[in-house]
């Protein structure tokens, strides 16, 4: 269950990275398209320019046109390298251009050709800003051309670009969407169960923190909070309030003749007829050892006294099978009543004790009253 855990959680990890480098991959292809669209769009301006000063140049002979000419031109022509740098190093690596079909079209078919139409404007202007021409009719005609064939390259520059952050942001909002299903799926199906195993592994705490493990008794610990509960109780409503030592009989002689484990399936089945025989609103508890402890709201020491003669006899009617034989346990025990005018059972259980040893100094294999 951890290492799926721990899997499910890497992979999470690998989506949000992913979703990550998406985002930063969408930004980045924002910012090349929209330089992209600003030098496209630029060629628009620059071929006017050129066309411009080369009329006023031949009209005027100023260098001032002539240089501007120049200027436009020369910086059309790098804008041109500049956007074909990609498509050149893959046709000179001998790869597949990373043009698309429309933009390859516009920019090498008829009717746009604008690689060639740059070619050739620049070869006619040079010749004549250069006088080796003074024709230059052809220049409104070539202007409209190439502004016409420039708005379409920018709308084509634009609308693969659009494609493109669509395409980047339906792949991120793809990986979201599993990231989400992914841990929905790891909530219902990983953190589910490790919650349950978790509240599961805190009550087994808390019931080894408060129960004896061999007979599932409340221990010597938690008597404390529940005998001062009992006390609380008893003092508010003057009500009876009892308990009852338990001791098996020569328990030590059981643990030497059969071994340890025999001894803790007596203690196991006393426990049980202890369990079996007392009221839900009664507590038993393992003291230690051999040891039993009963506490019994709203009982008088005779009721009490019955009530243990009652465990003693189903315990004593009840052989445990010892090494293929059954053996016959018996317990001594002692009953005590609480004194109203006492703050806590420490009193009772030491006179509850004190017919305990009674019992046993007198034969064992009885219940005995504290009579004060």
């Amino acid at each position: 269950m951890t290492l799926t855990y721990i899997v499910s959680l890497t992979f999470i990890a690998g989506l949000s990275l992913f979703v990550h480098f998406t985002l930063d991959e969408i930004i980045s292809e924002q910012s090349h398209s929209a330089k992209v669209i600003n030098i496209s769009g630029q060629q628009r301006m620059l071929s006017q320019r050129v066309t411009l000063f080369t009329t006023e140049y031949m009209n005027q002979s100023g260098e001032y046109a002539k240089n501007e000419a120049l200027a436009a031109l020369n910086k059309m022509q790098n804008n041109h390298k500049m956007l074909l740098k990609e498509h050149f190093k893959a046709v000179d690596a001998n790869t597949p251009s990373p043009l698309s079909d429309d933009m390859y079209a516009m920019y090498f078919l008829a009717p746009h050709q604008i690689d060639k139409n740059i070619t050739e404007l620049k070869t006619l202007i040079t010749q004549i800003l250069s006088k080796q021409s003074t024709d230059i009719s052809f220049l409104p005609r070539l202007k409209n051309q190439m502004l016409h064939s420039f708005d379409t390259v920018v709308k084509q520059y634009e609308q693969e670009s659009i494609n493109k952050v669509n395409e980047l942001r339906h792949t991120q909002q793809l990986i979201l969407v599993v990231i989400i299903l992914t841990v929905l799926i790891e909530g219902l199906f990983i953190l589910g169960p490790l919650l349950l195993k978790s509240d599961s592994y805190s009550k087994g705490l808390l019931k080894a923190a408060h129960f004896d493990y061999l007979t599932e008794l409340h221990n010597r610990r938690s008597f404390s909070a529940i005998a001062k509960q009992a006390v609380a109780t008893s003092q508010r409503y003057q009500s009876s309030l009892s308990l009852v030592s338990i001791d098996i009989d020569h328990f030590k002689s059981i643990n030497d003749q059969y071994g340890h484990d025999a001894g803790d399936r007596v203690i196991r089945s006393v426990a049980d007829s202890i369990s079996n025989n007392i009221r839900s609103s009664d507590f038993a508890f393992r003291f230690g050892g051999e040891e039993f402890l009963i506490l019994l709201p709203q009982t008088n020491i005779l009721d009490a006294q019955k009530l243990a003669k009652k465990v003693h006899k189903n315990i004593t009617s009840t052989p445990v099978n010892l090494e293929a034989r059954n053996v016959d346990i018996t317990i001594s025990a002692g009953v005590a009543e609480f004194n109203f005018e006492e703050s806590n059972l420490e009193a009772t259980l030491k006179r509850a004790d004190e017919a305990l040893y009674k019992a046993k100094n007198q034969g064992r294999n009885q219940v005995m009253l504290h009579n004060e």
